[in-house]
């Protein structure tokens, strides 16, 4: 990956992962439009932007690399939210009504199916193979290819198929790294172009976000909830629009952001550590409610639909996960695919 420091994409990557967690706090259907419009493209767009051929010269490096990176935390992720839903969520609250086999997760976990409960412990945990498969794929293919451009209209192409016609759900989310490389390559390709624009200065910046944000929502009212763990992208055309608008528009809002603050070192906190928080959140989002509902006596369905609530509880999350991520990076780093004990190093992918 890139080493080169890029603070706006710290600023995107704590924004988006943010907007992960406020999407599984249950938010009104209006924010959840909102959000499913661009938040995961957006990882995979900034995955290719950081993307660099010359930093891993050959591919038995590279994947190598991203296998520590992305399947080991993959793993790990996967036996301790198994474990907490096994022991906890199964016999307490609301999933303990679910009729779950203990066993199902399992075969999840390998074949690495986010959909149809296989992955019911913890659902957001099919980005980290999807994304593994699209990297792998984006190195092979693109690597010596100089038309890219044309190779990402292919992938383009077959997604769009995959989408109406795909029945069976390929392991590791290979048939949503279709859709994912799209983002993926887009990020790689138009990486100089993007520095261009983003370099305008700060009056620009928010008109093309406002702009960008105004054409995404409209799209996002009319498509309904894309979900890409799903393969629900509605009308597709429509969720490949919108999630390009809703990615530029949030990179433009972040490169203002860049320029208007001097200290980013609590936002890169947090960029760095999308993975932790990715992996925990749900996890941590059901313990402050269990706090909040049997200690405080809070009603259990105030959380439903309520933009302030859920909001609310999205915020408590991600305060929660500051020790718990401090923890994990002091003692225990190989959870995260991380062989240093460094915890607040920004992030490069």
């Amino acid at each position: 990956m890139d080493n080169k420091r890029y603070g706006f994409l710290d600023i995107a990557k704590a924004i988006g992962i943010f907007l992960v967690v406020w999407g599984h706090a249950n938010p009104p259907y209006g924010v959840v439009k909102l959000i499913y419009a661009f938040h995961m493209p957006l990882f995979f767009f900034v995955s290719g932007y950081l993307f660099s051929f010359s930093k891993h010269p050959t591919a038995r490096e590279f994947i190598s690399v991203r296998a520590r990176q992305l399947l080991l935390p993959y793993i790990f992720l996967n036996i301790i939210s198994y474990l907490f839903w096994l022991l906890i969520s199964r016999n307490f609250g609301i999933d303990n009504a679910a009729d779950v086999p203990v066993y199902k997760p399992l075969i999840g976990m390998i074949y690495g199916n986010g959909m149809d409960d296989y992955l019911h412990h913890c659902v957001p945990l099919w980005f980290l193979t999807c994304l593994f498969v699209v990297e792998v794929l984006f190195y092979l293919l693109f690597k010596n290819l100089k038309q890219k451009v044309l190779l990402l209209i292919v992938f383009a192409l077959l997604a769009y198929a995959d989408h109406y016609f795909g029945i069976v759900r390929l392991p590791w989310g290979t048939n949503i790294a279709l859709t994912a490389i799209v983002f993926y390559s887009a990020g790689h390709i138009a990486k100089d172009l993007l520095n261009k624009v983003l370099a305008s200065n700060k009056l620009m910046l928010i008109v093309f976000a406002a702009i960008l944000f105004g054409v995404m929502g409209v799209i996002a009212l009319r498509n309904g909830v894309p979900d890409m763990n799903a393969r629900v992208y509605n009308n597709y055309t429509l969720f490949i629009i919108g999630a390009f608008c809703g990615t530029f528009a949030l990179l433009s809002l972040s490169k203002f952001i860049e320029l208007s603050i001097r200290n980013i070192s609590y936002i890169q906190f947090i960029s760095v550590n999308t993975l932790a928080i990715l992996g925990f959140h749900k996890m941590l989002g059901e313990v402050v409610k269990g706090v909040l509902v049997f200690a405080f006596k809070v009603p259990a369905t105030v959380f439903a639909g309520s933009v302030v609530y859920s909001f609310a509880l999205s915020v408590a999350e991600m305060i929660c996960m500051v020790p718990l991520i401090l923890f994990i990076n002091a003692y225990c780093p190989i959870i995260l695919g991380k062989r240093t004990k460094k915890a607040n190093q920004p992030a490069h992918a």
